[in-house]
């Protein structure tokens, strides 16, 4: 008995181990592949098919170390945001997977019960499936969202959405291919329906039930990332009920907006300290409210870094196409860059900040003419105010961002 015992539990190694050497010796091969293909192209000076360097072909061993090193900072290793973000997205999909198993067992029994419903929904079960996803996606999560439901939750229904039809189906026919001879027997024994059930459906039906989860469970992870990028994962979701933009987090937690533009305008009133004017006899809109434009206008725009990853002829671009805007808008832009010649260019001054606790520490006016163009960058005062700018910035705090406000409001 020891000796079989013995001979069983090397037929069990033998083959893991050997799995398991061929699985180091792929990863192996695939390291050395990588690795060399990076050699020979250096080292021969090959641009075909793309260039390699360090960018395009990092070696591997980066790659591992830079899952250690923070993204920000004093921030965590990169690592913990990743799988953060992939326990995210995995418990929407195994929510959704669940609920959708669930529910297509269920539909799948009730089914098999009853030829009527059969004919009569499995041709509405089927057509379901006909619609795109993406198509689907915002009207379930927004209305949803207006119902009160958490934005993780409604991606889950759409994880459930896709899962539900391979399990219905495949469930009805495992549930109907028992033999039939089984069944008289049942009948021969008085058996109930509820046993029928699960003494002989049930049983038939595990293979295609399996069969279906397996489908399933790819088709889960598709409603999370058909949303990924949805403002109902984390960020912003709308709530058309309430008709106001609600953030929300993991924690549920939900900040109220006030709804409809009045009580937007009233809100912004309270910290802005507006008032208007007395209004003009013939009861139109006044001009200005005291320290900005009439609060029932959207009379501040901030814009935060909007060109940044932009290369150079498409910011220049940019930037006239903002100056356009703003003279015809006559609204007070708050424009917050890193770009020196970009503060200069758009601005009528230029608001050098201080580090941390931030604080203005000088305040530099551009005098440059309107209406500015391209060639407003070969002036010689366009080049006396950058190097203004950079010389405050080095005194206040050694070369960091500058804030520009970008032309106030105007009387045209």
């Amino acid at each position: 008995m020891t000796a079989v015992a013995v001979e069983t539990r090397q037929a069990r190694i033998v083959p893991a181990l050997g799995r398991l050497a061929t699985f180091v010796l792929v990863v192996a091969v695939l390291w050395g592949a990588w690795e060399g293909y990076k050699w020979l192209w250096e080292t021969m000076g090959w641009t075909w098919p793309f260039v390699v360097d360090d960018t395009t072909m990092p070696h591997i061993h980066d790659i591992l170390n830079a899952f250690r090193e923070p993204i920000t900072a004093g921030g965590p290793a990169l690592i913990h945001p990743l799988l953060d973000a992939a326990w995210f997205t995995a418990k929407e999909a195994l929510a959704g997977f669940a609920l959708g198993a669930i529910f297509g067992f269920a539909l799948a029994v009730v089914l098999v019960h009853s030829r009527l419903l059969e004919r009569g929904l499995l041709p509405y079960v089927v057509a379901s499936q006909t619609v795109p996803i993406l198509a689907i996606a915002p009207m379930v999560v927004i209305g949803l969202g207006s119902k009160g439901v958490e934005g993780w939750k409604a991606v889950s229904v759409l994880a459930a959405y896709l899962t539900f039809f391979p399990v219905a189906i495949n469930s009805l026919r495992g549930l109907k291919s028992a033999d039939p001879r089984a069944f008289e027997l049942m009948d021969s024994y008085a058996a109930s329906s509820w046993s029928v059930l699960w003494r002989l459906r049930v049983p038939a039906s595990l293979p295609y039930l399996f069969t279906a989860l397996k489908i399933s469970a790819t088709a889960a992870v598709i409603g999370p990332r058909s949303t990924s990028r949805d403002g109902a994962r984390r960020g912003r979701r709308l709530d058309p009920g309430a008709d106001e933009v609600v953030p929300h987090g993991r924690d549920g937690a939900r900040e109220h907006r006030p709804r409809g533009r009045a009580a937007r305008v009233r809100l912004a009133d309270r910290p802005l300290g507006l008032r208007e004017v007395d209004a003009p006899a013939d009861h139109r809109r006044p001009r200005h409210a005291e320290l900005g434009h009439d609060p029932r206008e959207p009379a501040l725009l901030l814009m935060d870094e909007p060109f940044g990853a932009l290369d150079e002829m498409t910011r220049e671009r940019l930037n006239l196409e903002l100056l356009g805007i703003w003279e015809k808008a006559e609204s007070t832009i708050v424009f917050v860059t890193h770009s020196i010649p970009e503060a200069v260019f758009l601005s009528t001054r230029v608001v050098v900040m201080s580090p941390r606790p931030g604080r203005i520490s000088e305040t530099i006016e551009v005098d440059l003419p309107y209406p500015r163009n391209a060639m407003t960058h070969e002036e010689p005062r366009f080049f006396e105010l950058v190097t203004a700018v950079r010389e405050a910035l080095a005194a206040g705090h050694g070369g960091r961002a500058a804030r520009d406000t970008a032309p106030a409001a105007e009387e045209r």
